[in-house]
């Protein structure tokens, strides 16, 4: 009887877990996204830019590392639809460290990266829009 009971708690347990992991997965659309973002830096005005990026729900940062870039993904972290994460870049000045968050609704994002440097600090608006299956 302890045996069938033991058995039968991990069986249960084992399908919430699985349950959970499946509820959890990101509400995104996987492929090309084109993401515009405003930079609100003091002193500066900066007009809108719009980047297309490849995105996958294993990579939901909306982030391109450059080939010459010392830019390391330092933190990433998906709490229901939004996905949290710090990206380091060594520089000759030092460090920056960028902090962000995104927020997917299906084919849509909204997010706001906060960077800081030795230069100073910005903040970065970006919103998302999918267009289409990555090449």
């Amino acid at each position: 009887m302890l045996k069938k009971l033991t058995f039968l708690t991990f069986l249960l347990i084992n399908c919430f877990l699985n349950f959970s992991l499946l509820a959890s997965e990101i509400n995104m659309k996987e492929g090309l996204w084109k993401i515009t973002t405003q930079i609100d830096a003091p002193g500066m005005k900066i007009p809108p830019m719009s980047s297309i990026y490849c995105l996958t729900k294993k990579n939901a940062v909306p982030y391109k590392k450059e080939s010459n870039s010392h830019c390391n993904l330092k933190h990433y972290e998906v709490v229901g639809n939004t996905v949290i994460w710090k990206i380091e870049c060594k520089e000759n000045s030092g460090i920056t460290v960028s902090t962000g968050k995104t927020t997917y609704y299906g084919d849509t994002f909204e997010g706001i990266v906060k960077v800081k440097s030795s230069h100073g600090e910005m903040t970065i608006h970006q919103k998302g829009k999918w267009i289409g299956k990555c090449k």
